[in-house]
């Protein structure tokens, strides 16, 4: 049994050589089709489906492309676009894993200052206006 699933294996890797794979965009396309279908089960004209269907087959036709110049620069477009939305996601990821070690204090004039916790309260300064602030770092 072993070596039919890695002949399927070897033979699913040799037919997609050449071919686009799964970019973020496409990955992206499959997350919101699929939570389309979710949706859709909500709803009973059935657009939402046909729409998440149709955006899942765009998905697949980007995955199975064989036109990669094409496929990388719509790519490069999708990502560059969403460089700010995603930046900001990753900020606010981070800023969520180290709660519990610092504490973050956004100054007026909108810079987010981190500052660690416990120890007692802190005169911090603003690296870009210069103000200073006292902070309790409990």
């Amino acid at each position: 049994m072993r070596s039919f699933l890695e002949k399927l294996a070897w033979r699913m890797e040799r037919w997609m050589q050449g071919r686009n794979g799964l970019d973020d965009l496409a990955r992206h396309l499959y997350y919101l089709g699929f939570a389309l279908l979710v949706v859709s089960l909500f709803d009973r004209t059935g657009l939402v489906s046909l729409l998440a269907m149709v955006i899942i087959a765009y998905a697949m036709f980007r995955a199975f492309s064989r036109n990669l110049d094409k496929r990388q620069a719509e790519n490069a477009a999708y990502l560059a676009k969403t460089a700010g939305i995603r930046r900001r996601a990753e900020q606010y990821r981070l800023r969520f894993a180290e709660r519990k070690q610092y504490r973050f204090v956004k100054c007026s004039c909108g810079v987010t200052l981190r500052v660690k916790r416990g120890q007692g309260t802190k005169e911090i300064v603003c690296p870009r206006c210069q103000q200073h602030m006292t902070i309790d770092t409990k």
